[in-house]
């Protein structure tokens, strides 16, 4: 299974439909169930550097793709609720909660709409993650957090991650849950810990096989550096396509 965490950039997800999906369709030998969660909602008063750089018009964008089927490859899951401490919080319990929803899947390749992956190991998981149930593309697990813009799981770890996401408040206050996670010592959002704790055993996947738009300070990934990538990993993309990762990074 692959889910897609999207809100108002179309770049990536449409490359990845276009050739990252077809690729592990033809390297896989079963199903591959594929869906697009939209947080269809601009929330405004939220502080993430990510919603004050992209307006609400990026949404009618993301809703005209759709029209267009350039997702066609995926199922869409459209919803408006917010958290104020995560603004993408209702869309990993949907993701997580997949597994009650459509039954049994050996994988679980996870992305927010900032990330890709290509990962041509794919027919490999199984090997790969041996008795693992998170794969990393990012080692982070001294850090203990893991990056939750491209990850791999499995349904232990999904089930497990959506129990404790339900045990805090539906808006999960951190500064009142704060003091639970008195081993933190990494510098990364509490959300990210929570990912950590669910964790049984994560193995380390490529990393070359994953790439994310990331402007800051640590791990700094430019849209230049992101653009390069695709050049490098993706056979046969268009400079079309790669130049239409301008309209959500241009750095």
């Amino acid at each position: 299974m692959i889910t897609i965490l999207q809100n108002k950039r179309i770049s990536l997800p449409y490359i990845f439909n276009k050739y990252c999906f077809p690729m592990m369709k033809e390297r896989f030998n079963g199903r591959i169930l594929y869906y697009h969660i939209l947080h269809n909602l601009h929330d405004s008063n939220h502080n993430l550097f990510s919603n004050k750089q992209l307006c609400e018009n990026k949404l009618k964008l993301v809703e005209e793709y759709i029209k267009q089927e350039k997702f066609k490859n995926a199922h869409i899951l459209s919803h408006e609720r917010t958290s104020a401490a995560w603004p993408a919080l209702h869309s990993v319990k949907i993701a997580a909660n997949c597994l009650g929803s459509i039954g049994f899947y050996d994988f679980h390749l996870w992305m927010e709409d900032d990330a890709i992956i290509y990962d041509t190991d794919c027919d490999q998981w199984a090997t790969i993650l041996g008795s693992a149930d998170v794969g990393l593309y990012r080692n982070t697990d001294k850090k203990q957090m893991i990056n939750t813009a491209y990850f791999l799981s499995t349904p232990e770890f999904d089930h497990r991650i959506l129990r404790i996401l339900e045990e805090f408040h539906n808006d999960l206050d951190i500064r009142q849950n704060k003091g639970l996670f008195d081993n933190f010592k990494g510098g990364a959002s509490t959300i990210e810990h929570l990912f950590w704790r669910a964790a049984r055993k994560p193995v380390l996947l490529n990393p070359d096989h994953a790439m994310r738009h990331h402007p800051y300070v640590k791990h700094r990934r430019t849209g230049e550096e992101v653009r390069r990538w695709l050049r490098r990993t993706i056979p046969n993309i268009s400079n079309e396509d790669i130049e239409l990762t301008k309209q959500d990074f241009n750095d």
